[in-house]
């Protein structure tokens, strides 16, 4: 079964992209991955454990991030009133910029077939294009069909 990964910042856009990816995952029968991308500042403060490996307390900071992107992405299906049939999961990614963890994440889950990703102005403000500059770059750099959702 395919994949659609769904990057989430917790924004306007992000809501509408959740809704417009559940609506797509129900119509093609596949499976949704949500991931929020850490930055360089977070990820210090946040390693990525090995479950058993990692000391607890990073373990509880990697619970939470889960927790909080699970609680966002459940209220916003909720106040649309969106129907999930299909199966998801939520997935914490670390790089330098979101398109370039996106990217890494994409090489390395093969049942990643689409990116569908807001096309608001980012977190920096810039308008590239009218697209974010993270949005713009997963466009021209992925392997795979990128849908940019606008708010």
């Amino acid at each position: 079964m395919d994949t659609i990964l769904v990057p989430t910042d917790f924004s306007n856009s992000s809501a509408s992209t959740i809704r417009f990816a559940v609506d797509l995952a129900n119509k093609m029968m596949a499976k949704l991955r949500f991931v929020y991308v850490q930055g360089e500042e977070q990820a210090e403060r946040t390693e990525l454990p090995s479950p058993k490996a990692a000391p607890l307390g990073k373990q509880i900071e990697v619970a939470r991030y889960l927790s909080h992107m699970k609680d966002y992405v459940e209220q916003v299906l909720r106040d649309a009133g969106n129907v999930v049939t299909t199966s998801y999961t939520y997935a914490l990614l670390k790089g330098s910029t979101a398109y370039e963890a996106v990217l890494d994440y994409v090489e390395e889950h093969v049942d990643v077939k689409y990116i569908v990703m807001g096309s608001h102005h980012g977190a920096t403000g810039e308008r590239n294009l009218m697209l974010g500059k993270d949005t713009n770059q997963l466009i021209a750099k992925s392997r795979i069909p990128v849908i940019a959702v606008s708010e």
